[in-house]
């Protein structure tokens, strides 16, 4: 029931958003009046959803479902009279629950997970796959939550950069599990305990897992140089959930793993257990081959950076036949711009929005504007109201010659418009500075930024000043900014990452065998899309952290048991063959998760998301390909420098 109660928490705050109130106007006496209402519908949802997915994995691991149950109840009891009705809620839970736990022979399997699992004598069989499958449910979950606890605090709500975070989280913590379970598995069907298998499972990856938890923590964490608010929230979020899942996977899913007690037959050798055999040897022999080979296509595919644009069209993030799209277009073809920049002309001094010549500038920068982007479709301001009224008292359509005609004009205006509306919108209160607004086409960001800087310089030519406020140009900065700060982070964390390798390898001539696999995706990958004419947006960057996260971490747990194997005295050709055993169906099974995970995107009519599954699904396919050939392949050139550093 703890979803429930962060369903309830999470409706009582949409809907208070929703209404447009601000956080300060959110009392502890309106969360408690709506609390109850809303968790029973949360335990409604939970409960439909359980229905849907079955109900095994609540009754073998029901000590969590007991312990959640606590938990809400505890926390109710807190509101006072709230407590009677849904203590009897509980309670009717709790019978419930006391109901299943029981199977059909009447053994009580509430209390020992193991003892249950060991338990034949009612012909029950739970399958090792079945409880894996909760191992990973209970792992992400707890991930998630946990995370997801730590922003309610600080109230951090999805936008369009954090809006992904929850596939960073699941996209960290899958890597480290798998790589655990992995040789946990394959110790098993070796015919080692469980005991035994997750001590191996440790030794081989707790050096490993802590360095790609570490390393991914460090990327992450450079995001929080951003001044976007989303942006910097994303590197506090991720980084912590690094931290929490080295945490959970070193801790809790070993415990996990201790549990599962049924013996694990030996499978019979397929096709890829003997590719994999014949691996060793085949990089030993190849290597030379593979190393020009991905010269010659890292060149061609590489040339395309040149011809990469960062850029991004708001209007363009949906596909032609979403309706917003279209309203849009027809607005900006039939009607006017649906974009607005706020300019604030300043004349210099108090009732200089009077002043004829100040006046004849802002009209001049009218026509000047408007003649050099045709993109501006409509601009307004008093100076037009000024010249309709004396259009309409004098027949002469244009600024007059006296300022004190100006100030009669105002306050005619003033005093002919409905009351509850202000000519104090259109001015500041000494009458210094002018608002003028410009509608605007959506345009592509380098656009906004040229039209931006076009109108900083034409007033700058003045003897008058102005700057452009609103949302238009706060967000043409804003995605150019992020789309920046995404780029140079990745740069940061690569530099930062490379000094943490560098203390583990104490080598520097080493270093750059570690850098090359983990850039090359991310180049390979953005150089296709520059011969393509593809731009680089807000999707694309953050595709880059996930791209280069796992890369570093596929790199850093095969380098790790590379040398491992080195220390051993085995050869070069059996120290692959001991990476591939022990690393290597991880590596190839983490990414085909994550790939075809990412891959889901495609469906999306939003491009941010379409170009961040594409870019992500092929950039992990190409890193899988390049940790696994290139990189050995690097290693073995570099076969006698490596044989002097183990001695």
């Amino acid at each position: 029931m703890g979803g429930a109660s962060t369903y309830a928490l999470g409706k009582i705050l949409t809907d208070h958003f929703e209404s447009g109130k601000s956080l300060d106007e959110l009392s502890p006496k309106a969360v408690k009046s709506t609390f109850s209402k809303e968790l029973k519908a949360g335990q409604k949802f939970i409960s439909k959803l359980q229905k849907n997915n079955g109900q095994q994995e609540q009754h073998e691991y029901p000590q969590y479902q007991m312990l959640d149950d606590d938990h809400d109840h505890k926390h109710i009891h807190g509101h006072g009279h709230e407590h009677d009705h849904d203590h009897e809620h509980n309670h009717d839970h709790d019978h419930d629950h006391e109901h299943h736990s029981h199977d059909s022979c009447g053994h009580d399997h509430s209390h020992d997970h193991g003892a249950s699992c060991g338990d034949d004598t009612c012909g029950h069989e739970h399958s090792h796959d079945d409880a894996t499958l909760a191992s990973y449910k209970h792992k992400i979950v707890l991930g998630g939550t946990t995370l997801l606890g730590l922003g309610a605090q600080r109230l951090f709500f999805p936008a369009l950069v954090t809006g992904n975070l929850p596939v960073f989280i699941i996209a960290i913590g899958i890597a480290d599990a798998v790589h655990i379970y992995s040789v946990w598995l394959m110790s098993r069907r070796d015919g080692k305990s469980t005991y035994e298998a997750t001590t191996v499972s440790l030794e081989k990856n707790l050096l490993p897992v802590f360095l790609t938890s570490l390393t991914t923590s460090l990327g992450f964490a450079t995001l929080m140089v951003s001044n976007v608010v989303p942006v910097f929230t994303l590197g506090v979020a991720t980084a912590s959930a690094a931290i929490l899942a080295f945490v959970i996977s070193v801790v809790w899913m070993p415990s996990v793993l201790l549990l599962l007690k049924k013996e694990i037959k030996k499978p019979k050798e397929t096709k890829p257990s003997l590719i994999f055999k014949n691996y060793g040897r085949f990089i030993t022999t190849h290597a030379k081959s593979i190393v020009i080979l991905t010269s010659i296509i890292f060149a061609i595919l590489g040339a395309g950076l040149f011809k990469v644009k960062i850029d991004s069209n708001t209007i363009r993030y949906f596909d032609k036949d979403v309706p917003m799209r279209e309203a849009t277009e027809f607005v900006m073809k039939e009607l006017t711009g649906p974009m607005a920049y706020e300019i604030i002309a300043d004349s210099g001094k108090k009732d200089g929005i009077k002043d004829p010549q100040f006046l004849r500038t802002v009209d001049k920068f009218y026509k000047d504007f408007q003649l050099k982007f045709k993109d501006a479709r409509h601009l307004y301001s008093l100076m037009d109201i000024i010249k309709r009224f004396n259009k309409v008292l004098n027949h002469k359509e244009e600024i007059p010659n006296s300022s004190d005609l100006i100030a009669q004009y105002l306050l005619l205006y003033s005093m002919s418009i409905p009351q509850e509306m202000s000519i104090t919108d259109k001015m500041d209160i000494q009458e210094r500075r002018l608002r003028i607004t410009a509608q605007m086409n959506i345009v592509d960001t380098s656009q906004d930024l040229k039209m931006l800087k076009y109108i900083e310089d034409w007033w700058s030519k003045t003897p008058y000043s102005a700057k452009v406020e609103g949302q238009t140009a706060m967000f043409a900065h804003m995605q150019k900014d992020v789309t920046n700060t995404l780029i140079y982070s990745l740069s940061l964390a690569i530099i930062l990452v490379s000094i943490v390798m560098l203390f583990i390898f104490r080598d520097l001539k080493l270093l750059w065998i570690f850098i090359l696999p983990n850039l090359l995706p991310v180049v390979l990958v953005v150089g296709v899309m520059g011969w393509l004419g593809i731009n680089i947006d807000i999707g694309v960057a953050i595709s880059g952290a996930i791209i280069i996260g796992v890369a570093v971490d596929d790199t850093i747990h095969f380098l790790v048991k590379f040398f491992e194997a080195r220390k051993k005295g085995l050869d070069l050709e059996q120290s692959f063959d001991e990476v591939i055993k022990y690393a290597g169906r991880a590596i190839i099974f983490t990414t085909a998760v994550l790939s075809v995970s990412f891959s889901v995107f495609v469906f999306s009519d939003f491009k941010p998301d379409f170009n961040f599954g594409v870019v992500t699904a092929i950039a992990l396919v190409v890193a899988l390909v390049i940790d696994l050939l290139l990189l050995p392949a690097l290693l073995s050139l570099k076969d006698n420098r490596l044989r002097r550093k183990v001695k």
